[in-house]
This record gives structure tokens, sequence and C-alpha cells, in this order.
């Protein structure tokens, strides 16, 4: 049985094991049906235009001390982390090298458990000929000691970090313990044999974002953002 939220009747609630034929994540409570709707499109438009998909999660956190968390941040990120994808196409072009196109995609949720400040998880999509791990992931020492690394020499999970660092305006070393990359990234291939199967525990993964547990309304805050389409609609307040 589906029923309202009662902090935000925009929004439907399910606790069934099984949604639209694909299973999710009942067991964490209760989910927003609306937000599996919106990560079901996501989904599907990232795997139409790149049939080789990767899917990077990482949960981003704000300083405890000296900092005021405010909700542009997570808008902050995905422009840089956009902006360096776009630098480091223009520079494989001037460079004469390959370049597989790139269309960045994203899920977002903020949330708020027992910690004094919310915090976010994200679902990064990108072509997976272009990126598909992390890289190495280096201490404050090693990007102290090199000046940062030049954008060329730049992994994943570099990238990561210093789209947060630009959003809170920190140093990139800074950003260390503030970025947690969520287990190895998940990429799937629509002409693979076990697609159905990959796609299904994709599904399953990316359902936890639309748990309702530690998601707070009444603020008028967003608590959920994804990369827009045509296809699309669009709330205020989700």
């Amino acid at each position: 049985m589906n029923i309202r939220h009662s902090k935000n009747t925009n929004l439907t609630l399910i606790q069934n094991p099984i949604w639209n034929g694909l299973p999710v994540q009942s067991r964490q409570g209760f989910l927003i049906e609306e937000y599996l709707i919106r990560i079901h499109q996501v989904l599907d438009h990232a795997l139409a235009e790149h049939r080789r998909t990767c899917v990077f999660r990482v949960d981003l956190k704000f300083p405890v001390q000296g900092y005021e968390p405010d909700s542009g941040a997570i808008t902050r990120f995905i422009d840089s982390l956009k902006a360096q994808i776009h630098s480091d196409t223009h520079r494989k072009k001037r460079d004469m090298s390959r370049v597989y196109p790139c269309t960045l995609r994203y899920i977002w949720v903020r949330e708020q458990d027992t910690s004094s400040h919310w915090h976010y998880h994200v679902a990064i999509f990108l072509n997976n000929d272009r990126f598909n791990s992390w890289g190495r992931f280096r201490s404050p020492e090693q990007y102290t000691e090199h000046g940062g690394f030049a954008d060329a020499k730049l992994n994943m999970a570099d990238r990561m970090r210093k789209a947060w660092a630009s959003a809170l305006g920190i140093r990139l070393e800074e950003s260390i313990g503030l970025v947690h990359f969520a287990g190895s990234p998940y990429c799937i291939n629509v002409s693979a044999d076990d697609y159905y199967d990959r796609y299904n525990d994709l599904f399953y993964w990316l359902s936890y974002f639309a748990k309702a547990h530690t998601k707070h309304y009444g603020t008028r805050q967003r608590h959920f953002g994804c990369s827009q389409s045509r296809a699309l609609p669009t709330r205020a307040y989700f």
C-alpha cells in the first residue's frame, strides 16, 4: 500500500521489495516513489547515450568546525566536476589524443542522521570508455609535495576531492576525510550477456538514495536532485 509523506504530501511512500519489476532496498524502511522514478530515468538516459556506463558513488561531508554548511555547495560540486571533465576533453583534443564523449549525469540526496551537519550522497554517471576507476588514493602529503598535481595528472578520486574542495573554498588536501568513496565504481554494459542482472543489481544499489529515513522536510530545502532532461518533470521542493 502506498501512502503520502506526512511532512511533504508531494511524495509517495512505498515499502515493497519490488518496484516496477525492479528490486529495491525495502529493508531501509519506506522509500520515496518519486525519487525511484527519477533514479530510473537518469539511469536509462545514461545508458541510452553511453552503452557502457560507469557509476561512481561518493559521500560528501562538511567540516565539523570553521564552516557553515550551505545548500549551494552541491551545485558548486557538480559544476566543478563538469568543468574538470570539459577541461580534460579540451586538453586531449589539443594534444590530438582520442577523446570519448562523456556526458555527466548525477543523483544526489541530502541527509542528516545523528551528526550536527547534513551530508550528501552522490552518484555520478560517466562514459565507461572514458572513466572507469577511482585511480590511486593519495595522502595529504602527496598533494602538498607535488603542488596539488597538474590537472592532467588527476584521477577520478582526485577530481572528486578537487570538486568538493572548490565547492567549500578549501585546499585540495583539506578535502581528504570529507569525501568518502563508497566502494568500487559500478560499470554496466548494455551489450553484455549479464546486462539485465547487472541492471537489477545497479538499480537496487541506487534505490538506497530513495529511502525516506534521515531526510527532514519542512525547511523548504531540497533533499533530492538529479540531472534534468525534457522527459523529467520538475517540482519545487523534494
